[in-house]
């Protein structure tokens, strides 16, 4: 499928494979997104209610591959960049129980928020334990708890809860965390949550996420703020459950082959080390999935590279 017109350099075929080789969004990070992600229509039009709508609901939905967390990405970058001040929150789904202590880890903009929310609901649970500094000097116990709470202070300062989390014990970090993510959460103009994609098979997966995410919308839609939230979700699975019901649905449509084409044009500023009929033929091949354009490509590259190899 390659031209035997154009000879691509080592450094252009390198970047060909390396890029096609992330056939997720994830993978291939954020950056990308400003440059070289072309904006459908429908993203477009859901791009814009975001920028008006306050405690707005909606889903946006697609086959597996079809670009729905490149999707958010773009409409992340698009609300940031944007007259708007108010906060936008992007995060990939998981239980909360797991969820919360990543973000804490990560360095964005919600992280930022929920470290200083949650220290200082930390900080004002375990304001009472304060040790009593008159008693430094009775018992090396008393000592060590006025150490202990020092510590525990500066870590708070630093982001660093190890020490207030052991004071505060299992059960109420729990709380508290929670407590904080919803609170840094009800600062956002828009929350982006990537879900999953799931296994046909686990539908009890499926329900219990939903379950936690429309307990999370109901908390937050009855704030003064009432942001809006998007949630991606797969086509195959959109039914059977009563919170489908309450979401606006966006369809996120399979990527026509010209499409496909811009966006590998966009990419390397042409078509090379393909000729243009061969580049639609595979988008055409890939049926509007983005991933398996991608897929098709690492093929080529690779039956390329052996061919060469032969010779």
């Amino acid at each position: 499928m390659a031209s035997t017109e154009q000879t691509p350099s080592k450094n252009h075929l390198a970047d060909l494979r390396e890029w096609a080789s992330h056939i997720t969004a994830e993978t291939r990070g954020s950056t990308w997104i400003a440059g070289q992600y072309l904006m459908p229509d429908e993203v477009s039009s859901l791009c814009h209610k975001l920028t008006t709508a306050h405690g707005g609901l909606y889903a946006l939905i697609g086959y597996q591959g079809v670009g729905k967390t490149s999707a958010l990405l773009a409409i992340a970058h698009t609300l940031r960049e944007s007259e708007t001040n108010n906060p936008v929150y992007l995060f990939k789904w998981r239980r909360p129980a797991e969820l919360i202590p990543d973000l804490l880890t990560l360095d964005d903009n919600l992280t930022e928020r929920l470290r200083k929310v949650y220290a200082a609901k930390l900080g004002q649970a375990l304001k009472g334990r304060r040790p009593d500094r008159g008693q430094v000097y009775s018992s090396d116990g008393a000592f060590s708890k006025i150490l202990q709470y020092k510590t525990m202070l500066e870590g708070l300062l630093s982001s660093d809860f190890a020490e207030a989390e052991r004071m505060a014990g299992k059960g109420l970090v729990e709380r508290l965390r929670y407590d904080s993510f919803l609170e840094a959460l009800n600062e956002a103009q828009t929350i982006l949550i990537d879900l999953p994609d799931y296994s046909k098979t686990d539908m009890r997966r499926v329900s219990t996420d939903l379950e936690t995410i429309h307990w999370i919308w109901n908390r937050l839609a009855h704030s003064p703020n009432q942001p809006n939230i998007v949630t991606t979700f797969q086509k195959e699975l959109f039914r059977g459950h009563f919170f489908l019901g309450k979401m606006n649905r966006i369809e996120l449509n399979p990527l026509k082959p010209d499409i496909i084409l811009r966006f590998y044009e966009k990419k390397f500023n042409g078509t090379e080390p393909y000729t243009r009929d061969a580049l639609l033929l595979l988008a055409k091949m890939s049926r509007g999935i983005f991933r398996r354009f991608l897929k098709y490509l690492t093929l080529t590259q690779a039956r390329a590279k052996c061919n060469q190899n032969q010779k």
